[in-house]
Formats: structure tokens, sequence, C-alpha cells
């Protein structure tokens, strides 16, 4: 029987529903898919507007949003768009190299700058920091946004990782917001047994659904909070194994557990698992990018984890498939980056970059297209496509991004002048068939200043955001291509949320 990449305390594994959590990922995910619709097959919008085909989106001139007084010296860069995420009209840029405002001494403490669209703009909200800055903590090296609701009316969540915080303990902090609200720290998550190096908070992800095994039939949050190098202490090898916890937004006071029955181990020393995580309803991809693949070389790949539909409501995720590439050219760093979409009509979809690939030349980089059809739990899944990076030094898939028929991937090192590029390519029929239909190349602020394209990048709908850090903060921005139109919000104020790890009742 084949050995399973992640162990966890969870007893024996069970097979993984299809029948009810696709019908409430269908429910959650019906408004993304109808605008991809709209996008693709030209469809009049809500609005009765025509939505535009790829070719539009690909020649529409972006909005760049930048950091507004940044705190650093001598305009060094802060690391504005290391990390993007993106919901709907939110969206959230990591500048994890941002200096404390508390301490001008305390360099990349890290903040994390906030936009709303209006209308056709981008307005910056809001900057979070850490509720306490501190040098070298990297607050905002990750991010995840999420708009949701719970019994009070709509709700939205900002989860942002921390990796750096204590000696690279690491940790990952929770921001909420309703209508009329600023967005207010909500909590801290961290592993049970913190260690220095674990680099918890390195990967972040956060989605929100009704769970198979909920007993009320309301929809809960659930964060995956990457570890990549922490280390199973139940493993004699017990070194930098990694691992993802699954936490859980309940009712109650704020009370916030991590660990236990929901925290998932790389089954090797030097899996790395937590290096990405990718979420979508209840689907999670754990990318390691150390997990051993054929041939014996520890070049990466990752495991999809899945809620069960246990009676008892003890713990609720389980191992489902291990996502392993097939001829992998070392060193590959696959799992470096990581998306997942699901599909209600043909399951999910998962993408894992591999930046060092060297099939097509040294560090010219690989993306990995992996159908998650249904299957018993412990089955490998091979690629269904591999998209190659077009030259050495590409750096191809640092960063993935993907909805149901386009995948965007970050080339650090593409382009005419090797300052990066995202490349796009549009789905055929099958999950197989994906063809290349052009790039983003965003013009520089400053010339002949660049920025790194495509560090980070993130789609919904027909809306990309590419982050683009630089050395100079000046330089830095996030661009956005076809912010499509204002969708609609209406919160109600009040809150009274707790997060746990463990299962809902």
């Amino acid at each position: 029987m084949p050995k399973d990449p992640l162990t966890s305390r969870i007893g024996t594994q069970q097979n993984r529903p299809q029948g009810d959590s696709r019908r409430h990922r269908q429910t959650q995910r019906q408004g993304a898919v109808f605008g991809l619709l709209f996008l693709l097959c030209g469809l009049a919008t809500a609005a009765s507007a025509q939505s535009p085909g790829v070719a539009e989106l690909l020649a529409s001139t972006p909005v760049r949003v930048f950091s507004t007084n940044p705190v650093t010296v001598a305009d060094q860069g802060i690391g504005f768009g290391e990390a993007v995420a993106l919901d709907r009209t939110f969206l959230a840029v990591g500048a994890p190299r941002e200096d404390s405002s508390d301490n001008a001494g305390d360099h990349d403490a890290g903040a994390v700058y906030v936009f709303e669209r209006l209308g056709s703009s981008w307005v910056e909200m809001q900057k979070l920091r850490a509720p306490t800055q501190t040098a070298q903590a990297r607050f905002g090296a990750s991010v995840a946004v999420a708009r949701g609701e719970d019994a009070d009316g709509p709700l939205d969540f900002l989860i942002v990782g921390s990796p750096g915080y204590l000696a690279s303990t690491g940790r990952a902090h929770v921001f909420r917001r309703r209508t009329g609200e600023i967005w207010q720290h909500d909590a801290t998550l961290e592993l049970d047994v913190p260690e220095t190096g674990d680099k918890c908070g390195a990967s972040v992800a956060i989605d929100w659904f009704v769970p198979t095994n909920t007993l009320t039939g309301d929809p809960l949050f659930f964060v995956a909070v990457g570890a990549p190098v922490d280390n199973d202490p139940d493993d004699i090898g017990n070194t930098q194994h990694g691992s993802v916890t699954i936490f859980q937004r309940a009712g109650g006071p704020p009370v916030w557990t991590g660990g236990g029955a929901l925290t998932f181990y790389g089954l090797d020393p030097n899996d790395n698992i937590g290096s990405a995580v990718a979420q979508a309803g209840p689907d999670v991809v754990a990318a390691g990018s150390g997990i051993d693949v054929p041939g014996g070389f520890n070049d990466g790949g990752a495991q999809t984890l899945g809620q069960q539909n246990f009676v008892s409501p003890v713990f609720n995720y389980a191992p489902n498939w291990e996502l392993q590439p097939s001829a992998p050219q070392p060193p590959a760093g696959i799992g470096g980056s990581a998306a997942l979409y699901f599909d209600p009509y043909d399951a999910g979809t998962a993408v894992l970059g591999a930046p060092l690939d060297d099939t097509a030349g040294a560090n010219a980089g690989k993306a990995y297209v992996f159908d998650l059809i249904p299957g018993g739990i412990g089955t490998t899944r091979f690629e269904v496509a591999s998209l190659l990076g077009p030259e050495t030094g590409d750096a191809f898939g640092t960063s993935v991004g993907l909805t149901r028929n386009l995948l965007v991937v970050g080339a650090t090192g593409a382009g005419p002048d090797a300052t990066g590029q995202v490349l796009v390519y549009e789905r055929g029929a099958t999950k197989s068939d994906w063809t290349h239909v052009g790039e983003f190349d965003p013009d520089p602020p400053n010339p002949p200043f660049h920025c790194t394209v495509g560090q980070s990048v993130v789609i919904q709908d027909d809306t990309v955001a590419i982050g683009c850090p630089a050395s100079g903060a000046q330089d830095e921005g996030v661009y956005i291509y076809f912010p499509r139109r204002l969708f609609e919000d209406g919160f109600e104020s009040g809150d009274t949320a707790a997060w746990s790890s463990a299962a809902p009742n």
C-alpha cells in the first residue's frame, strides 16, 4: 500500500464525500462561475454590458496601486506586492519589508495595504500592522481574504502571515470587517508547539462554506496556515517536515486553538509541506517544495486535504490525494506556488508552480496542472498538463492563479528586459488542453527602473492583480487589469466570533 506523504493525528482515513459538499460549493462559487462564463463567452453581465474576451483583457490598460507614505529608509523597497489577495471588491497587498511605525530601527516589520474597488477606481482604505511590531517579522509575506457571512450578516476576513516573527517561529493574524467598520484585529494563530525557524505563516489561505458534517447548515470560515520548516514531533527524523494547520471560525468568545487533530505534517524530513497553500471551499492544497518524487529527488509536490463527512465532530479534515509530477528536472522547486479552483460540474483543478525546473533550460520553470477527479484516499494524481517556461532563467511558476478556463503564471525573469511577465493560458475542452494566449507586461512607473513583475498574481472572474516589488519604494506597485464593475456590499455591524481548530458542531 503506497504511503501517504502527510500524516496526521486523526486515526483511520475515510472516503471523501462528494454530493453535499459539491452542491454547497456550487452555491458558494456560482458568482465566480457565472462571471467567468461572461468573460469567455461574451454574455451580458448583470448590468447588461458585454464582458470582454481574453484579447481585450490582455490589451487593457492596468490600474496601478502603490504604497502611500511607506515607512522606509532612503526610499528602499518595502516589498509591496510580494503577496496579493483578491475577493471581489477587496484587494490586500503585502509589504513585508516595510519598517515599523513604532520604532524606526525595526526593519522588515511589515505591513498590509487594503484597497477597495469603488466604481472603476481602487482606493486605499487602510494600512494594517501586527498588534506588536517587531523587526524581521515580515508581516504581510502572505495574505488571503474572503468575503462571506455569518448569523449576523455579511462578513469579511483577512489573514496575514508573519513568518519571520520571533526568530522565524512565525504566526498568522486574523482581521475582520463589516459595513461601516474599519478592519480590526481578531486573533493571532500560532502552532501548538512553536519553535524557532518553523516559519509559521509562510503561506495562508481562507474560504467559507457549509461543512458536510454540520448540524446547523450554517456556513463557516476555515483557514489554512502553512509552516514549511515545522518539525513533526512524532517522527524520528524530526527535521523540516513542514505542516499545515486548519483553523475553524465558530461562535462564542474570541478563543483560538491550533494543532491537534487538524495539523498535518509531511511524512518525511525536508518535505517542507506548507511552502504554499491554496483553498477553494473545503478543499485545501498543501504544497511541499521538498517532497520526494520518482527518482529519489526532493523536487516537490503536494497533498490535497478534504473535509470528511464524519458522524462525530471530533475532526473533519483528512488527506485525500498526492499530487506528484511525473518527470521533473531537478532542482524543480515544485510547490513554490499553488492555485486551486473547484468546478462543481467536473471536480477541482490544481496548479503547482515549479520555478526552478530545468526542462527548458536552467531555472526556466514549469507549471503542472492536476485534475482532482473523485477517487480513493491515498491515490496518486499525476499531472494532466505541464506548461514550460519559455527560456532559461525565466522562473516560470514563481506565482500562479486559476479560474475555470484561465491560468495565469508569474515568470519573474521573463520578458525582453528580464524583469518579469505574467503569461496567460486559456483552457480548451479538457483540463489537459491549455493554450498560451498572451502575457501581461506592465510598463514601469519610473523608467529605466523596474519592479519584478509576477512575484505574486491572483485572478478572479475577469480581474487580475499582479504584484511587482522593487528595490525602491517609488518603483513598486500592484497592477490590476480590467476591474469590471462594482459588486454590491450590504454589511451589518456586530460580531461575537471565535476561532478554533476543533470541528464544527
